[in-house]
C-alpha cells in the first residue's frame, strides 16, 4: 500500500523534474538500493511529501533555497541535480547564477566557483544560454568588490560557454 506521504512526494517531485532529471533521481535509488533500500522512499516521503508540499513558498523559492544549501555544503553531485530541478521549476539561468554568486561572502570563492562550473555544465547540456554576459561579469565584479577583496592584485579567471568567453578577475592573495 502506498502512503499519502509517498503519493504527495511523487507528485511534488514530478513538478521539479524533467525526464532527464527524473532519471537522476531514479539513478540514486538504483545505485544505493542494495545497501539502503529505503533511501529513495525516505527522500520522496519526507523531503518531497512533507517539506516541499508545505504552504508558504513557491517551487522556485524552494529550488533556490535548496540550491543555495547544497552549494554551501559543497555537495557537487546534488548541486547538479538541483540546478536541473531549479530550471524545471522555472528559475531562470540568471537567478541561478545570482543565487550562487550571493553565497561568496558566506561560503567563499572555491565552493562558488565549483557550483558555477556545475551551473555552466548543466546550462550547456540543456542548451540554455545565460542571458547577458556583460551583466553577469558586472554582477560578479560587484559581489567581489562588496566582499572587500582587493581587485588591483587579481589573477584572471575565464569561464567559457558556447564559444563565448566571460573574463572575470578574483583576488589571488
Amino acid at each position: 500500500m502506498t502512503s499519502d506521504r509517498l503519493n504527495r512526494g511523487q507528485q511534488k517531485l514530478a513538478e521539479f523534474t524533467s525526464p532527464d532529471a527524473m532519471a537522476t533521481h531514479s539513478r540514486i535509488d538504483a545505485d544505493l538500493h542494495a545497501i539502503a533500500p529505503d533511501l529513495s522512499r525516505y527522500i520522496t516521503e519526507f523531503a518531497y511529501g512533507d517539506i516541499y508540499t508545505r504552504p508558504g513558498l513557491t517551487n522556485q523559492q524552494r529550488a533556490i533555497i535548496t540550491l543555495s544549501s547544497l552549494a554551501t555544503q559543497g555537495t557537487d553531485p546534488q548541486v547538479e541535480l538541483h540546478v536541473n530541478t531549479a530550471l524545471t521549476a522555472g528559475v531562470t539561468p540568471t537567478e541561478i547564477v545570482e543565487t550562487v554568486l550571493h553565497l561568496i561572502p558566506d561560503t567563499g570563492f572555491p565552493r562558488v566557483i565549483n557550483a558555477l562550473t556545475i551551473v555552466k555544465k548543466v546550462l550547456s547540456e540543456r542548451h540554455v544560454r545565460p542571458t547577458d554576459w556583460t551583466a553577469l561579469r558586472n554582477s560578479i565584479a560587484r559581489h567581489v568588490r562588496a566582499s572587500g577583496f582587493n581587485l588591483s592584485r587579481c589573477a584572471p579567471m575565464t569561464l567559457a560557454m558556447s564559444g563565448e568567453v566571460l573574463h572575470i578577475a578574483v583576488d589571488a592573495t
